[in-house]
C-alpha cells in the first residue's frame, strides 16, 4: 500500500528518534544535517547523557538489515556479496569477451551496470522480444545472461538483488525485525523500495514517510549578465547575509556543480576568506562546504603516489618525474628541496622526454670524478630511496592477483618514503585514509579477477582512483554548496539556486542505451522521457521554494554570444535586481591592500656592485644589459632563469649545436678553401656524411631516446644536404684558412671577466681575420649599432680579438635561406656583401672607426653591469619585452608600472 508523506515538526522528529526508531534518508547530506541539529538541540537542552540515534542513508541501512538477517539465519549467506568494485569488474570482464571490440569498455561496463540496477529497482524484465530491436539491447541481454549465470554458479550476490532477498525473507518470517522505521529525504520510492516497505508493514512494522514542515517563504528570480556575473552576485549576497547574521544557514544550489566548482570556489574564497588566497597561507576551516567530491586521483598526495607507481615501469615522463622531485610527500623533501629542484633542472637540460629509474638514481647519487665532491643536484636521501625501489623491482612477479599487487604497491610507496615528506594536515590525512580504503577495495578484486601484469594492475588501480569521489570531512559550515538533487529535505534561512536558464531546467531526457526505450517509458524510469523530467523538475523547484524564508532563483542572460531565457519553471516568480537584494559594494582584499599602500617615487635604486670579476654568462650579459639592465642583473647575477623545456625530438638549440659540430669537424680536417675546392663531388659528400654521423653519434650518447635509428637517418639526410649547400657558398668567397674552431676565451672588459665561445675565425692571405658566428634563426646586423645595440654579440667578439679584422659575420644557415650577413672591410671578400643596407655600407666606409665604436660600447655596457645599473628600463618599452621573449616580466612587474605611476599622480607628492 502506498505510503503518504506526513508533515512533522523538527521537535516531533527528534522525539521519534529518541524512541529508537531508525531514521533512513535518501540523502547523505540530510542525514548529516539532521544528526548535527539533533546533537546541537541536546546540548542546548543541557542533556549530559544521550544516545546518538540511528540516522542512516538508505544503502547503509539496507546492508545492516541484510547482515542482521544473515546472522540470524533467516537468509543463506552467499559465498560473496559483490561490492561495487567487484561488480564493475565482473561487468568489464564479460564485456571484454564481447565478439565485437569496444573502444571504451570501462564506460560501457558502467552503463551496463547502471542498466542492471535500474532493471532490478524498477522491476523491468531483462530479456525477450523488446531487446531484439537494436545491437545495444541485444548485446546487453547476452551480458545479463552471462552475469546471472556467473553469479549463480559461484554463489555470488549483487547488491541490486539484496532487496528482493529481504522481501522474500520478510514474507516468510513469523516476526518483524524492527518495530518502527522513519523515512525522510526521498523524492520518490523506487518500486522495489516500495515493495520492501510494504513487506515490513505486512510483518508488523510501523513505517512513516515524514517531511519536515516548512514555514513561510518567498522566492524571486534574478537575471545576471552571464555566469561569472551570477557567481559574483551570489558571493556578495552570501557575504552580506553572513555579515547580518554569522550563524545563518545559507544554501547554494548549482545544477552543473562539477563544471562551476573552480570559479565558485575562488569567488567564495575572495568574498569570505581572502586570507586563504595568500601564497603559503596555512589551510584553515572554511565557512563553506561543497558537497560534491572530487576524484581521489586529483588530490596532490594521491597524484604523488601515482607518479611513484609509474616508476614501477622503470621509467617516467619528464613531467611526472619533475613533479615528483618537487613533491613535498617524499621522505627528505624538506631537507633536499634545493638539490631536488636542481636535479629537476639538470634533467631538463639533458632534455630526454622519458627518464629511466636507473638514470635518475645515478644522477641523484652523482659525485665529481676529480675531487669526489657531490654535484649541486646530488640528493643522498632520494638516492637511497631510489636504490630501494630498484631492489624491490627485481622482486616483482610477471603476473599476480589484485591482492598481491595491492600489497606490492603499498611496499613500493613505503620504500620510496611516501608520504613521509612532511606532516600531513587534516585533509591530507583523510585523503591518505581514503587511499588505504581504495587499496583494500582493490585487493578485494582477487575474488573475481584473473592474475594481472603489473601494468594492467596499475592501470586498473588508476581507473578506480579516478572514479572514486572523495571529499574530506570538515567542521559544520554555515554555507552549503549543493547539487540540485542533494538539497532534498534540507532547510536554510537563505537559499540561492543559480543557473536556471531554459537550456538546463528542466533537463533533457537521458535514457539508458541498454534498456529498450518503450520499456523505460512504460515503467517511468528516471530520465526516460521529457514528461518525467518536467514532472521531477517541477517537484524539485517547488521543494526548493519552501526550503528557506528567502529564496533567490537566478539565471545568466547570455552564454558567450547566445542569449538565454529563464527556465519556464521560475518565470512566474517576481523579478528582482541587485538593488532589490540590498547588495552593497564588496571591496576585495587585494583592493584594500593596494589602496593602503604608501607608495614612494625612487629615482635611483642601483644594485650592489659586482663583488667578483667573474660573471655568470658570456655575450648574453651585454645583450641583456643593453636591452634592459634589470634582465642582465636578474639572469646573470641572481640566476633567475626559467627551467628548460622538454619536447619530442631536438629543439632549436640542439639542432644548432649539431650543425656547429658538423662544420667544426669538417674544417678541422679540410682547413682551407683551396682543399675544399679540390674535392670531387663524391669525395665531398663522403666527408660530410662521415662528419655528420660522427656529430650525431656524439650527441646521441647523451640523448639515446631522441636519437632513434629512424631519427638518425632523417637527421643525417637533413644535415648532409644543408651542409653541402652551405659549402657551395663557402667556395664562392675570396681565399681563406680556418684558424680557430669553437674558440673559448675569458677576456676581461672594464673589470668584468666573461666566457665567450667564438664559432669560427678565418684568416685571409694578407693576415686579416674574419669572425663568423653560425645562426639557424633570423638575424639582422642592423642590431649591432647604436648606444644600446639589440644584439652586441659580434661587436663583442671583434673587441676581444687581436690583430686586424676584415669582416664580422653571421653565417645564416637555414633551409629557406643560406647567406652571410654582416659588415666587411671591402667589397669582394664575402658573396653578397656589402648589402644594400645604407647603414652597413656606411660601416664599411668607416671601418676602423666602427670597430672602435663597438669596443667602446661593449666596454661601457660591462662597466654599467659591474657597478650595478639594474633599472627596469627596456629599450623600447613593452615591445622589447615581447620581441626578446623575456621570461622575467613576473619578476620585474613592468606591467604594473603604468598603474603605479597613475596612483602616484593621483596622490600628488606622496
Amino acid at each position: 500500500m502506498p505510503i503518504e508523506k506526513q508533515l512533522i515538526t523538527r521537535e516531533a522528529l527528534h522525539s521519534a528518534m529518541e524512541g529508537g526508531a531508525p531514521l533512513v534518508t535518501g540523502n547523505l547530506r540530510l542525514s548529516r544535517s539532521l544528526l548535527s541539529a539533533y546533537e546541537q538541540e541536546m546540548l542546548a537542552l543541557g542533556c549530559e547523557a544521550w544516545s546518538t540515534p540511528d540516522i542512516l542513508p538508505w544503502d547503509a541501512w539496507l546492508l545492516r538489515l541484510w547482515e542482521d538477517a544473515v546472522i540470524a539465519g533467516g537468509l543463506p549467506s552467499p559465498d560473496l556479496l559483490l561490492n561495487p568494485s567487484q561488480e564493475l569488474h565482473l561487468w568489464e570482464s564479460i564485456i571484454e569477451a564481447h565478439p565485437q571490440p569496444l573502444l571504451r569498455k570501462e564506460a560501457t561496463a558502467r552503463s551496463a551496470r547502471e542498466a542492471w540496477q535500474l532493471i532490478k529497482a524498477w522491476r523491468v524484465k531483462s530479456g525477450g522480444e523488446p531487446y531484439t530491436h537494436n545491437e545495444d539491447t541485444q548485446a546487453f541481454q547476452a551480458w545479463v545472461r552471462q552475469f546471472e549465470a556467473q553469479c549463480k554458479s559461484r554463489s555470488w550476490l549483487s547488491q541490486s538483488q539484496v532487496l528482493s532477498e529481504l522481501i522474500r525473507l520478510l514474507d516468510a518470517a513469523d516476526h518483524c525485525p524492527l518495530p518502527e522505521l522513519l523515512l525522510i529525504g526521498f523524492d520518490e520510492l523506487e518500486p522495489v523500495q516500495q515493495e520492501l516497505i510494504e513487506a515490513l508493514q505486512r510483518a508488523g512494522a510501523s513505517v512513516r514517510w515524514v517531511q519536515l514542515a516548512s514555514g513561510e517563504s518567498s522566492a524571486v528570480q534574478l537575471q545576471a549578465v552571464d555566469t561569472r556575473d551570477e557567481i559574483d552576485l551570489l558571493s556578495r549576497w552570501v557575504r552580506q547575509r553572513l555579515n547580518d547574521n554569522h550563524q545563518a544557514r545559507v544554501g547554494i544550489v548549482v545544477p552543473d556543480l562539477a563544471a562551476q566548482r573552480p570559479v565558485l570556489e575562488l569567488a567564495l574564497a575572495k568574498a569570505l576568506s581572502p586570507q586563504s588566497l595568500v601564497p603559503g597561507a596555512e589551510s584553515a576551516a572554511q565557512s563553506w562546504n561543497i558537497s560534491l567530491g572530487r576524484p581521489l586521483s586529483s588530490y596532490p598526495v594521491v597524484q604523488a603516489a601515482f607518479q611513484l607507481l609509474r616508476l614501477t615501469e622503470q621509467r617516467g615522463s619528464m613531467e611526472e618525474v619533475g613533479a615528483l622531485l618537487r613533491s613535498p610527500y617524499l621522505a627528505g623533501a624538506e631537507l633536499e628541496a634545493g638539490s631536488r629542484a636542481l636535479l629537476d633542472g639538470k634533467l631538463r637540460e639533458i632534455g630526454e622526454p622519458v627518464i629511466g629509474l636507473k638514470n635518475l638514481h645515478f644522477l641523484a647519487a652523482q659525485h665529481d670524478k676529480e675531487d669526489g665532491h657531490p654535484k649541486p643536484w646530488t640528493c643522498p636521501e632520494l638516492a637511497k630511496r631510489l636504490g630501494s625501489l630498484l631492489e624491490l623491482a627485481k622482486a616483482s612477479p610477471p603476473r599476480s592477483g589484485a591482492g598481491h599487487w595491492a600489497s606490492w604497491f603499498a611496499d613500493w610507496l613505503g620504500a620510496a618514503g611516501w608520504p613521509a615528506g612532511r606532516s600531513l594536515n587534516s585533509d591530507e590525512f583523510q585523503t591518505l585514509e581514503a587511499w588505504r580504503k581504495l587499496l583494500v577495495s582493490y585487493g578485494s578484486l582477487d575474488a573475481v579477477s584473473e592474475p594481472m601484469s603489473r601494468s594492467e594492475a596499475l592501470s586498473r588501480l588508476r581507473r578506480m582512483a579516478a572514479s572514486s569521489l572523495f571529499q574530506p570531512k570538515s567542521e559544520d559550515a554555515p554555507v552549503q554548496v549543493l547539487g540540485l538533487y542533494e538539497a532534498i529535505g534540507l532547510e536554510f534561512e537563505h537559499l540561492w539556486v543559480m543557473g536556471l536558464h531554459d537550456g538546463v531546467w528542466p533537463p533533457s531526457p537521458r535514457p539508458n542505451p541498454f534498456i529498450p526505450l518503450p520499456l523505460q517509458r512504460a515503467h517511468n524510469l528516471p530520465h526516460s522521457s521529457a514528461v518525467r523530467e518536467l514532472a521531477v523538475a517541477k517537484r524539485i523547484t517547488e521543494r526548493l521554494c519552501r526550503a528557506a524564508p528567502e529564496v533567490v532563483m537566478s539565471y545568466p542572460g547570455r552564454q558567450g554570444a547566445e542569449e538565454l531565457s529563464p527556465s519556464p519553471l521560475i518565470m512566474d516568480f517576481p523579478e528582482t535586481t541587485e538593488r532589490g537584494l540590498a547588495l552593497g559594494p564588496m571591496e576585495l582584499w587585494r583592493d584594500r591592500v593596494r589602496h593602503s599602500a604608501d607608495l614612494q617615487r625612487i629615482e635611483q635604486d642601483p644594485a650592489p656592485p659586482l663583488a667578483q670579476h667573474q660573471a655568470l654568462g658570456g655575450s648574453a650579459i651585454f645583450k641583456h644589459q643593453s636591452l634592459c639592465p634589470f634582465r642582465a642583473f636578474a639572469e646573470h647575477r641572481l640566476g633567475a632563469k626559467p627551467l628548460a623545456g622538454v619536447q619530442i625530438g631536438l629543439d632549436a638549440m640542439g639542432r644548432g649545436s649539431l650543425l656547429h659540430r658538423v662544420l667544426e669537424l669538417f674544417w678541422q680536417e679540410i682547413r682551407n678553401q683551396a682543399r675544399l675546392l679540390a674535392l670531387s663531388g663524391d669525395e665531398l659528400e663522403r666527408i660530410i656524411t662521415e662528419k655528420v654521423e660522427q656529430a650525431i653519434s656524439e650527441q646521441a650518447r647523451g640523448a639515446p631516446q631522441t636519437f632513434s635509428e629512424r631519427f638518425k637517418a632523417v637527421e643525417t639526410g637533413r644535415l648532409v644536404g644543408l651542409t653541402q649547400r652551405w659549402l657551395e657558398l663557402e667556395g664562392q668567397r675570396a681565399p681563406f684558412e680556418v684558424v680557430e674552431f669553437e674558440r673559448m676565451d675569458t677576456p676581461e672588459l672594464n673589470g668584468v671577466q666573461i666566457r665567450c665561445f667564438i664559432d669560427r675565425v678565418d684568416q685571409l692571405p694578407g693576415g686579416d681575420k674574419v669572425v663568423i658566428d653560425y645562426k639557424s634563426g633570423k638575424v639582422s646586423p642592423g642590431d649591432w649599432f647604436g648606444e644600446r645595440p639589440e644584439d652586441p654579440q659580434l661587436p663583442l667578439y671583434s673587441a676581444i680579438l687581436d690583430g686586424p679584422i676584415a669582416a664580422v659575420l653571421f653565417g645564416q644557415i637555414r633551409a629557406d635561406e643560406l647567406a652571410y650577413k654582416g659588415v666587411v672591410k671591402e667589397e669582394g671578400l664575402i658573396p653578397g656583401l656589402p648589402s644594400r643596407n645604407t647603414q652597413l655600407k656606411q660601416a664599411m666606409e668607416e671601418w676602423p672607426a666602427v670597430l672602435e665604436t663597438w669596443k667602446e660600447t661593449v666596454t661601457r655596457l660591462a662597466g654599467e653591469f659591474r657597478v650595478g645599473q639594474a633599472a627596469v628600463d627596456p629599450k623600447n618599452g613593452s615591445k622589447t619585452c615581447e620581441s626578446s621573449y623575456c621570461p622575467l616580466v613576473a619578476l620585474c612587474r613592468i606591467h604594473e608600472q603604468p598603474l603605479a605611476v597613475a596612483e602616484l599622480e593621483e596622490g600628488g607628492d606622496e
